[in-house]
């Protein structure tokens, strides 16, 4: 080979061995930045898995809370209902006492009414009686008066 054509590959072969190297070192920078870019996304999907289980524990707390708090109140309502029914049937019996009430105030009503035709009546006979014992005295007055 001639000596520019022999000095020509040498430089070639030297410019290959160093965009060798330089494509290795970018390969290694890439190689550099994948493996970091994987540490963060590893690390985000870890931060991001952790809050998730954070969440997901305090929607379980949430949850048993409301459960409890939904079992408080069918007791409550239940109760409620117990009393209700407790109160429907001392109104019913109130009620049935009214009615008694009621037809007794009737009773005494009817014979207060009864006593009061007894007294007119008897106010009546002692009218009558007093007119009686008026013409009697009147009477036995002009037989006095007759015989004296």
């Amino acid at each position: 080979m001639t000596e520019p054509s022999s000095k020509a590959i040498n430089r070639l072969t030297e410019l290959m061995a160093v965009s060798r190297e330089a494509t290795d070192r970018q390969l290694r920078d890439l190689a550099t930045t994948v493996e970091r870019t994987t540490q963060n996304v590893s690390l985000a999907v870890e931060a991001m898995q952790h809050s998730a289980d954070r969440i997901e524990h305090h929607v379980d707390r949430a949850l048993v809370g409301m459960q409890q708090s939904a079992d408080r109140i069918e007791h409550q309502v239940g109760a409620m209902s117990e009393h209700l029914t407790a109160i429907d049937i001392k109104i019913e019996r109130l009620a049935d006492k009214i009615d008694r009430l009621a037809d007794q105030i009737r009773e005494l009503t009817n014979a207060v009414n009864g006593h009061l035709r007894v007294a007119e009546k008897q106010a009546d006979n002692i009218t009558e009686l007093t007119k009686l014992v008026a013409t009697q005295a009147n009477t036995v007055a002009m037989l006095i008066s007759r015989t004296g």
